[in-house]
Formats: C-alpha cells, sequence, structure tokens
C-alpha cells in the first residue's frame, strides 16, 4: 500500500463500528447528566450537553441531527454554540463543574507530573472561558434565544 495516497487506507469495519459506538454511549451519558443538570440545579446543563453534541457528532449522523432540532438543544447549548457567548453565571457553573472534576483527578493522581499536566490543562479552560468566550447580559442572552427561536417557527 502506498502512504502517500491516504484514500488507499482501509478502515477496519469491526474498530470503527466500536468506535461508534463507544461516542454514542458516552453521547447518551452525557445526555442523562445534562437532563440531570436540568431537574437538579447543582448539577450544570451546558457542559453535559457540549459534550452531548461532540459525542453524537462522532458517533452517528442521524442522532446528532436529532439532538440538535430538540428543544433542550435550543434552550441549553445552541446559543453558546453559535455565537460563543455566555452569561457570567453560565460560565461560573461550567467552570465550577469543570474545577471539581478536575480536583478529583488531581486528589486521586499521585503522580507530580500528571498534577501539573491537570493544573496546565484547568488554567487552558479558565483562560478560554474569560478571555476567548464572550461575555453577555441575561437580556442579550434572550435577545439572541428570540432570534433563534423565530428561525425555528
Amino acid at each position: 500500500m502506498n502512504m502517500d495516497n491516504y484514500d488507499e487506507i482501509e478502515v477496519n469495519p469491526v474498530i470503527h463500528k466500536g468506535k461508534q459506538s463507544l461516542f454514542l454511549v458516552l453521547g447518551f451519558l452525557s445526555l442523562f447528566l445534562g437532563i440531570t443538570g436540568v431537574i437538579l440545579p447543582i448539577l450544570p446543563t451546558t457542559p453535559f450537553l457540549l459534550l452531548t453534541v461532540v459525542f453524537f457528532a462522532k458517533g452517528s449522523t442521524r442522532i446528532h441531527d436529532w439532538f440538535i432540532k430538540t428543544k433542550l438543544y435550543r434552550n441549553h447549548v445552541e446559543t453558546f454554540v453559535k455565537t460563543k457567548k455566555m452569561t457570567i453565571s453560565q460560565k461560573l457553573k461550567l467552570l465550577i463543574t469543570v474545577t471539581t472534576l478536575f480536583t478529583i483527578a488531581i486528589i486521586i493522581a499521585h503522580a507530580t507530573i500528571m498534577t501539573i499536566i491537570l493544573l496546565v490543562v484547568l488554567f487552558g479552560h479558565y483562560y478560554y472561558i474569560f478571555f476567548r468566550v464572550e461575555t453577555i447580559s441575561k437580556d442579550e442572552l434572550a435577545l439572541i434565544k428570540a432570534t433563534f427561536k423565530e428561525k425555528h417557527v
């Protein structure tokens, strides 16, 4: 096989199906956690639904397309996905969740190098959320959602 031509590389269908299945399982798990976050305010909704979008996109076009048409997606994720804007409360909920998960990982990881890597990635999240994602007011968020709602009607 000539490695200069990537079109000739064969994909093992068993491995490909396995990856798709894994992404779908992870997608439904994050969807479950996101829905739980709607019901329980202590569990944030947006990060889990963002993960759901990513996992479904990698797992199944049909399921991804279904999910992005749901009211759940439109109410909690669509604004960020399309505009890269969040309210300060959305940012704080997201960062609290990420920080909690990373803190647990740091406690579990006894290796210094792993702790350093986790801290670097955590600070990368903080940098991205505070400096790369625009902060908007709740009124601006409502206006953007109303605009999206008009397009869906």
